[in-house]
């Protein structure tokens, strides 16, 4: 896939981008509801869980993250858009920095988001995965020998 080079297809997909971060922050599932592709095929990874298939599954995860969560800010970072055809992925960092009912948590996470654009011409969202970035351990790595 290329850098997008259309101004307005690329305004798009960021705006969607957004709109799924917006949803995601406010916690909002309504909102949720117009970001998603409403499908069997769609999937979803957040950190440490299973990949969760369809959008019935999709949804009730984002419906269990915002129970167990009494607030968070979430801050973007290093966003690249590629798109070729009907298709567009968003590759970025996550800053999650929030409350639960148990404490603080404060979590970056590397983000693919892969959308999918509509007979209406909305692009909508079909594939989340969201890795944890560990800091320490990734340090760590690059400090230890490596063996062949």
């Amino acid at each position: 896939m290329e850098q997008m080079s259309d101004d307005k297809t690329a305004v798009d997909v960021k705006t969607a981008n957004e709109q799924f971060y917006r949803a995601f922050e406010k916690r909002d599932l309504d909102a949720m509801d117009r970001v998603w592709k409403h499908s069997s095929e769609v999937r979803c990874v957040h950190p440490g869980w299973d990949v969760l298939v369809g959008w019935n599954h999709v949804r009730g995860g984002f419906e269990r993250i915002f129970r167990g969560v009494e607030g968070f800010r979430i801050a973007l970072g290093d966003i690249t858009v590629h798109q070729s055809g009907s298709l567009a992925v968003v590759t970025l960092t996550e800053h999650l920095m929030g409350q639960t009912t148990s404490g603080s948590f404060d979590a970056m996470i590397s983000a693919t988001n892969v959308f999918e654009v509509s007979r209406d011409g909305a692009w909508r969202l079909i594939h989340h995965h969201g890795s944890p970035i560990i800091r320490n351990e990734i340090a760590g790595a690059a400090r230890a020998p490596m063996v062949h």
